[in-house]
């Protein structure tokens, strides 16, 4: 089965994890931002959504809560990687089923790997 991923995030953000996803055989899809993701995702139809903004930023909650409000993406994978990510935004997001993966020590090569088992 064809894996496609929408990553949303700013240009020097997804750089990297780009090469990364495309060399486990990944299509990416790159949106820059989470306004433009929901119609982009309604067109290309992606197995999972991946979110890295460093920074918590409410315009993502609202286009997550687009996403599960779709039928054809309420159980599409949906990873929020950014850093600092606790409390309550922590709760909110895993209450929409987000899984959330905090960036820091954790090099991004790990974080893929992490996504790609779960997508096989």
């Amino acid at each position: 089965m064809a894996r496609t991923v929408l990553l949303v995030g700013s240009k020097t953000d997804t750089l990297e994890l780009v090469g990364l996803l495309a060399r486990e055989g990944i299509t990416v899809i790159p949106v820059h931002e989470p306004r433009e993701a929901f119609e982009e995702a309604q067109r290309v139809k992606p197995t999972a959504i991946a979110i890295i903004i460093p920074q918590y930023y409410v315009s993502v909650m609202f286009f997550i809560r687009d996403i599960r409000a779709t039928p054809e993406f309420k159980n599409i994978p949906i990873y929020y990687m950014g850093e600092l990510i606790e409390g309550g935004d922590l709760k909110t997001l895993k209450a929409m089923d987000v899984r959330v993966i905090s960036i820091g020590p954790v090099p991004f090569s790990e974080v893929i790997r992490q996504m790609v088992d779960e997508l096989r």
